[in-house]
């Protein structure tokens, strides 16, 4: 008989004692093997202890998981994979949890030195529309503010929204997430102004870049003072140009539901916890996930940490 996480009375209790204060959800990197195995009746299940918590998550219909085979779809020559994959993610969508599958856009990680090929990378979105059930697509290796070389605003902008309209348009998927991991070009995003299929990770790095004591602490210049716990914490005002982005979110024209903090090497508390969704709702950030591991996605939060954040965006 297989065993399965219920959801626990502590979150429970929690998530009736506080308001929501999140228009979206979390969003979950869930790059952890779906280990599955037979029930008595001879059909494989989901048994992965990872995939479980977030099941039976309270905030499992506010969720969204982000699934990787193997940097994107390809499963090569491993039909287990293939099942236990299939399997995993069937389970999730059973328990309400949005399912996306992760595609890059990069070569060379993690010293990237260009584009992948548009060709290439429309061929991993259509892997996923054609051999697996998912609800969206997490594009990654989106450019931020702070340009290579071989790159620039135009390509940024077109690459990404030719990958966005695919995605939406023509595949009809319900979300497209853009992974820059930080303030990005919001060029990117202004055909999607207002549209929360659309979605961008503003944020993707250490709790302590997010917030700490003072966010002038560890700031590449300090005269030009600094900005409040959140998503632009890390950012030095005026000079790291950031402010275009942020007077797009300030004003509403990129919703909350539209943006995303990823945030690992978190402290196992509640009430850092309670801190990071607060910071980044304040900075109108809808979407959230925060992983008291400095391993960054290679596993879910503490069960406190998970219920807790969970609790926040019903």
């Amino acid at each position: 008989m297989l065993t399965y996480y219920n959801r626990s009375v502590f979150a429970l209790t929690f998530a009736a004692t506080i308001s929501s204060v999140v228009s979206g959800g979390l969003m979950i990197p869930l790059y952890t093997w779906p280990t599955i195995a037979q029930n008595s009746a001879g059909d494989y299940e989901c048994v992965s202890n990872e995939w479980q918590k977030v099941a039976s998550s309270v905030a499992a219909n506010n969720t969204i998981a982000i699934v990787n085979p193997s940097n994107g779809p390809n499963y090569g020559s491993d039909p287990w994979k293939k099942l236990s994959y299939d399997t995993c993610i069937e389970y999730l969508k059973s328990s309400s949890v949005e399912v996306s599958g992760y595609v890059h856009t990069k070569v060379g990680y993690p010293d990237i030195s260009g584009y992948r090929p548009y060709c290439e990378v429309k061929d991993d979105i259509d892997m996923w529309k054609n051999e697996y059930d998912v609800d969206g697509i997490f594009i990654d290796e989106v450019s931020n503010r702070w340009l290579a070389s071989w790159d620039s605003l135009k390509k940024v902008t077109d690459f990404n929204q030719l990958l966005v309209d695919y995605v939406i348009d023509d595949l009809g998927y319900d979300r497209a997430i853009l992974n820059p991991g930080g303030a990005y070009f919001e060029n990117i995003m202004v055909p999607y102004f207002g549209n929360p299929k659309v979605i961008a990770v503003v944020f993707e790095g250490q709790q302590w870049s997010f917030q700490r004591g003072d966010c002038i602490w560890g700031l590449w210049d300090t005269t030009q003072g600094s900005f409040t716990n959140g998503p632009w914490c890390q950012y030095v005002p005026n000079w790291d140009g950031i402010e275009p982005l942020k007077g797009k979110m300030d004003d509403g024209s990129i919703l909350p539901e539209q943006s995303a903090a990823l945030i690992y090497g978190a402290a196992s508390t509640a009430e850092a916890t309670e801190d990071s969704i607060e910071f980044g709702t304040d900075a109108n950030v809808g979407w959230f996930y925060i992983l008291d591991n400095w391993s960054a996605w290679s596993s879910t939060p503490s069960q406190l940490v998970l219920n807790t954040q969970a609790a926040m965006v019903l």
